[in-house]
């Protein structure tokens, strides 16, 4: 949606995750209100997800604490940007293997760089077909054990890297 200004709002979104749509327009107010140039979701549980899964959320979700003293759902997909923010996205450069940074490491760098950001809570709940396939399958779990690695340590390298660069320009 487009408004009078020229901002508007980027809805990002996993075709699984459809049942996000009742939630959508609340998100892209916040944007398009000119308030925040990031709406990331927060799930109020993770219920109806596979144990796996679960598993991996929290665990990114703790080490992005740890590194950042921020709490937030963070490995959760689906955002809504102002067209600023979709500029990160835009400009990314797939500095780590591109299976899931690309997707997470813009919105660390948005944070970083302290444009307005919220979360919005919300009660999604998890396609239960896509956790029974998922639940105890061994080639899955694996990919989120590579998941948890890969994410961590591309925001270890960030964080690391905005250090250093503080250090420098100082």
């Amino acid at each position: 949606k487009e408004t009078s200004s020229g901002g508007g709002a980027v809805v990002w979104l996993e075709p699984e995750k459809c049942t996000l749509a009742p939630h959508i327009k609340s998100a892209a107010d916040k944007v398009i209100g000119g308030k925040y140039d990031l709406v990331m979701f927060r799930r109020a549980d993770l219920d109806s997800y596979p144990p796996e899964q679960i598993h991996t959320y929290q665990m990114v979700q703790l080490a992005f604490k740890y590194l950042t003293s921020v709490d937030c759902d963070f490995l959760f997909g689906p955002v809504v940007l102002s067209h600023k923010a979709t500029d990160y996205f835009l400009a990314y450069k797939s500095e780590y293997g591109d299976l899931w940074d690309s997707i997470h490491v813009p919105k660390f760098r948005i944070i970083r760089d302290c444009l307005p950001w919220t979360q919005v809570t919300i009660d999604y709940q998890h396609p239960k077909e896509q956790t029974m396939a998922e639940q105890g399958n061994m080639g899955l779990f694996m990919r989120r054990v590579e998941q948890i690695r890969l994410v961590t340590q591309a925001l270890v390298d960030e964080v690391a890297q905005y250090k250093q660069n503080e250090t420098t320009d100082s």
